[in-house]
This record gives C-alpha cells, sequence and structure tokens, in this order.
C-alpha cells in the first residue's frame, strides 16, 4: 500500500488490516508443537482439539480474537495521543493532527468523541487491564 493509500482507509478496513498483519506476525515463528508440550499436550493436534472442545473455538479463532483485542487497545492509545498533540499550541505539525484528529483547525474540545475516550467511559476495566498489559 501506499501512503496515499493508508491515508484514505477507513478505520473498519484499518482495523482488519492491522489484524490480519498482527496475526500473521505472530504465525510466522511459532513453534505449535513446542508450545503445546509446554503447555502440558502431547501434540499440536490435541492443543488444538481441546481449543475447540472446550473453548468451543479453533486456535486460529482465538489467536485473531487476541489479535483484535491488542489493536483495538493500540486504535485507542493512538487517538488519545493525536488528540494530545492536536491540543497542543499552534504549529504546522499541531494543525496536520487537528485535521487529522476531527477535521477541522479547532483544537479538541470536550467531551471528546474518540476511542480513548469511549473505551474510558464505557469500558474502565478492560482499559485497565489492557493499559497494565500493555503500559
Amino acid at each position: 500500500m501506499t501512503a496515499e493509500d493508508y491515508y484514505y482507509e477507513d478505520r473498519a478496513s484499518e482495523r482488519a488490516r492491522r489484524i490480519e498483519e498482527l496475526a500473521f506476525r505472530l504465525r510466522q515463528d511459532f513453534d505449535l508443537e513446542g508450545w503445546a508440550v509446554q503447555a502440558g499436550f502431547s501434540s499440536g493436534a490435541r492443543l488444538k482439539r481441546a481449543c475447540v472442545n472446550v473453548l468451543g473455538r479453533s486456535l486460529r479463532s482465538i489467536e485473531r480474537a487476541l489479535a483484535a483485542e491488542v489493536v483495538r487497545y493500540y486504535l485507542c492509545a493512538e487517538d488519545k495521543v493525536l488528540r494530545q498533540v492536536a491540543s497542543g499550541a499552534d504549529s504546522a505539525r499541531v494543525a496536520r493532527a487537528r485535521w487529522a484528529y476531527n477535521e477541522s483547525e479547532d483544537a479538541p474540545t470536550e467531551p471528546f468523541l474518540d476511542e480513548w475516550s469511549k473505551a474510558e467511559e464505557l469500558a474502565r476495566d478492560w482499559l485497565d487491564a489492557m493499559r497494565g498489559a500493555f503500559g
């Protein structure tokens, strides 16, 4: 993708792309058999079967769900940082951040309508758990 493609990508497409990219990178150097033995299973096939029997989901589905949570957290954090930059003193960098944040030349004002603010209001426990895990 070109820089222009990334710029015009809608939020849902960006989220899906980033989940796929993260899941792909997780699978690159993943040793299923070794991990299964460390988890107490005799083989990767038994671990996969246990995931389906106990959790009702395939190992790949669980992997995608975890990747989706990580991507969700980082998209929230990116919104928070963008808002902080857009709230700064006037400069060319701040003007670009303001346009990226709310397509306006004005500084953001409360109530903020970004993903971080939404998570603070509606999913505080999730946000605190993710912040503890990722900083």
